[in-house]
């Protein structure tokens, strides 16, 4: 009985190990994913890396991004000698497996149950994570979302830590700050890691364990927004501005819709079964899992209030994967653990059963929605092409106007007018006024119909007024006989969509 036990403990190990390499193998095998949002931060990072400070144009003091750690990420890469999109995609897939392990760390320590036990849903919380279609597309992306994945992971293990130790107080201040220098949203985590600790002196726990990582958290973050807000002169981060506003019940239905599609294709309603039944039962749930409803559905929350992402796979809600899966895994130890003895090596059983059942579910859910085809975005040729004509005719150190600036930004070295407003002020805050969203690059239906001719005439007036060398996909209905008359010709590249405009009298 022994030596089988031992032999059941061996194979969980060795499918452990197996469902880890299988990941690390499929994503080697794919490409990383060339998203325009993510070579805005590797522009950020290489203009810091040359002494130029955190700025997307040289000089110009706008935070066109809302990752900053990510952004130091790339930039030690960068310094290291790394090609920054490769060292980016094999740094997200590395926080996604950290993210696995911190995730099995925390079922540890709730986990009082036999190792057989402990190591089975170990198993199943592996496969399970590892084979999501919104993290097999994420582990690549190239951006901070396996980042903030672990982060949050770090900081529910961090939560739960007990010890009176000042180090670990410090862990604690530190993982409850972790996600608010990911991503500027972090901040919401922060706030209810902040309460939650709070709420500790009402269970007796002494006032110093609880207070310390508070105020150290408190200096972190606050620390670092003071420098943020001295550095770019605004709170909000230029990302946020451009968003706009398109109204309460435009919000709100974008909000929903993009819930929906995501919890459809990950399958996020199997993972809650179990927690709804520890509800209906009364068994209670952990100091833990209090903590994982919490962050899962106040997050949720502001998700469906900002309307999500528009970008494929779930960029703002993958983050919450790990603590869906850990919540229904940790639920179902609970009411496993309610059975009587001959009845729960059936039910665990059945548990095995899920990823068998699930995993194939979700890698076809990846391919069905062409995942696998979305790692080159649709115009990031042309824009590299663009990049390479005007640097090939010494053209290189001029200014560029030209939408979605970061694949063109990254290749082009000299200044980006972004048409988008992502690392334009100006452009953000008319966008802003006309309620125009980020998502409509030529103020589509999701724009007030009466704003969209408003918004179109002012941004054309503020570009032509910066009278940029290049002009690239430039779509606000300017005529060709004002263009003309700025000194603008049109050039056709082979195999590039639009022509690029040229002010040949600025060369003169």
């Amino acid at each position: 009985m022994l030596h089988n036990q031992q032999y059941t403990i061996l194979a969980f190990k060795m499918a452990l190990l197996l469902v880890v390499l299988c990941f690390i193998f499929f994503e080697s095998s794919i490409p990383a994913i060339e998203i325009d949002d993510a070579y805005i931060s590797f522009r950020y990072a290489r203009n810091f890396v040359n002494g130029n400070g955190l700025v997307f144009n040289v000089g110009e003091h706008v935070e066109g991004y809302s990752n900053f750690l990510w952004v130091i990420l790339l930039t030690m890469g960068s310094r290291i000698g790394f090609d920054v999109p490769l060292f980016a995609k094999w740094a997200g897939v590395f926080f996604a497996l950290l993210s696995l392990f911190f995730c099995i760390l925390i079922l540890k320590r709730d986990n009082n149950r036999p190792a057989i036990y402990f190591l089975g849903e170990t198993f199943v919380l592996s496969i399970l994570i590892l084979s999501f279609p919104s993290i097999l597309y994420w582990a690549s992306g190239t951006l901070e979302t396996p980042l903030f994945m672990f982060s949050l992971v770090f900081a529910v293990w961090t939560s739960t830590l007990k010890s009176e130790s000042f180090s670990t107080s410090m862990l604690k201040g530190m993982g409850m700050a972790l996600p608010s220098f990911v991503r500027f949203d972090g901040i919401i985590f922060s706030l209810i890691l902040v309460l939650y600790e709070s709420f500790k002196c009402k269970e007796g726990i002494s006032f110093r364990e609880v207070i310390l990582p508070i105020i150290l958290c408190i200096v972190l973050v606050g620390s670092y927004h003071i420098w943020r807000v001295g550095y770019y002169d605004s709170f909000l981060p230029n990302t946020v501005i451009v968003k706009g506003s398109t109204g309460f019940w435009r919000l709100l239905r974008g909000g929903v819709s993009y819930m929906v599609d995501f919890v459809t294709v990950n399958n996020i309603p199997v993972f809650f079964i179990p927690v709804l039944f520890v509800w209906k039962l009364r068994l209670g749930f952990s100091r833990a899992e209090q903590l994982l409803i919490c962050f899962v559905f106040i997050y949720s929350g502001f998700i469906v209030g900002v309307r999500g992402d528009c970008m494929v796979g779930h960029r703002y809600a993958t983050a919450l994967i790990p603590l869906i899966v850990l919540l229904g895994i940790s639920a179902t130890g609970t009411i496993h653990s309610r059975f009587s003895a001959h009845i729960q090596p059936r039910f665990y059983v059945l548990f095995l059963m899920i990823p068998l059942i699930l995993a194939p579910i979700h890698v076809l859910g990846y391919y069905s929605r062409d995942f696998h085809k979305r790692y080159k975005w649709t115009y990031g040729r042309d824009y590299r092409i663009v990049a390479e004509y005007l640097i090939k005719n010494n053209l290189g150190n001029t200014s560029l106007a030209i939408g979605e600036p970061g694949i063109s930004g990254y290749f082009f070295p000299g200044k980006i007018i972004d048409t988008w407003g992502l690392t334009d002020k100006a452009i953000a805050l008319i966008k802003k006024k006309h309620k125009i969203p980020i998502t409509s690059i030529i103020f589509g239906d999701d724009a007030v119909p009466e704003n969209r001719g408003n918004a179109k005439k002012e941004i054309a007036e503020y570009i032509l007024l910066q009278r940029p060398t290049a002009i690239y996909g430039f779509p606000y209905g300017l005529s060709k006989d004002r263009l003309e008359k700025f000194g603008y010709k049109e050039v056709i590249i082979e195999g590039v969509k639009y022509p690029l405009l040229i002010n040949f009298s600025k060369q003169n």
